[in-house]
């Protein structure tokens, strides 16, 4: 078994609305991600030639570094600089030494996190999956492909769900099952929270207490009784309800009582994403 951050993603607050892809707006970078937290990452691509981006989202502009896959985004209506570093990018920093420290650094403003956690085995998507999960995820999918075969737990429009994958033969990784979480928002910032202050074994076992895996591959050499837990926006959440009772009630009653949707349908599928 071994396990990895397969992806991380984290925010530096910025002020680069004005900024375009010149080297003023490369220094104007650098210089936030070593004062806010992330320095790391120009360790890994100072030097480097990125590919400019046009904007996406609410993001004016953005660069990408093909070489490790890293794209950095900024401007437009952002108050901040967002970093995405996929699987290649998060191997070349730890190969340097370099992923943990920028975890640790950075946890607070994670976006998105994925803990991939591999197993030399035999075993299908499919078969792992159906010895059983957690029932509280109600989606699960199923996608096939000449490259390999997948299963999804959890809706992957949700903060948190599962992909379990094998890529089919010659693949040089067609012999490994792989079990990948995606973390995002509060999920994310608790799972980076735990890797820099634990072991990722630690951080594994909670994510699969959550999922409760039930078939017998799953194990981890450091098993934990937890479960990932993170602190919820009390006034946040007060002020969802708020709205929920105000505004969003009366309008769903008027459409059901007009026939206009079928509430329980609409629920039901709200229903199916919740885990």
């Amino acid at each position: 078994m071994n396990c990895i951050v397969d992806w991380y993603s984290f925010t530096v607050p910025a002020n680069a609305a004005g900024l375009t892809h010149s080297a003023e707006a490369y220094d104007f970078l650098e210089h936030k991600l070593e004062t806010g937290g992330g320095y790391q990452l120009f360790q890994l691509i100072g030097g480097k030639q990125g590919t400019p981006r046009n904007g996406r989202g609410h993001y004016g502009a953005g660069v990408y570094y093909e070489q490790f896959h890293i794209s950095v985004w900024w401007g437009g209506i952002a108050d901040h600089v967002l970093v995405e570093i996929a699987g290649v990018g998060c191997e070349a920093l730890r190969a340097e030494g370099l992923l943990s420290n920028l975890i640790s650094d950075t946890h607070s403003r994670c976006t998105r996190l994925d803990i991939a956690i591999d197993f030399q085995t035999n075993v299908t998507p499919s078969q792992f999956c159906s010895s059983g999960y957690n029932e509280r995820f109600k989606s699960r999918g199923t996608f096939n492909s000449p490259d390999g075969s997948t299963e999804y737990v959890g809706s992957p429009k949700s903060d948190r769900f599962s992909r379990i994958y094998r890529y089919n033969k010659p693949h040089p990784r067609s012999e490994f099952l792989r079990i990948e979480a995606v973390l995002r928002g509060n999920y994310a910032k608790a799972a980076a929270k735990t890797l820099s202050h634990s072991d990722i074994s630690d951080l594994a076992s909670q994510l699969g207490n959550s999922f409760m895996w039930r078939h017998p591959l799953w194990n981890v050499s450091s098993p934990s009784d937890g479960k990932l837990a993170f602190a919820r926006d009390e006034k946040g959440d007060a002020s969802s309800l708020f709205w929920l009772a105000r505004q969003v009630k009366p309008a769903l009653i008027r459409l059901g009582r007009e026939k206009v949707i079928n509430l329980e349908e609409f629920f039901a599928d709200i229903l199916s994403e919740i885990e």
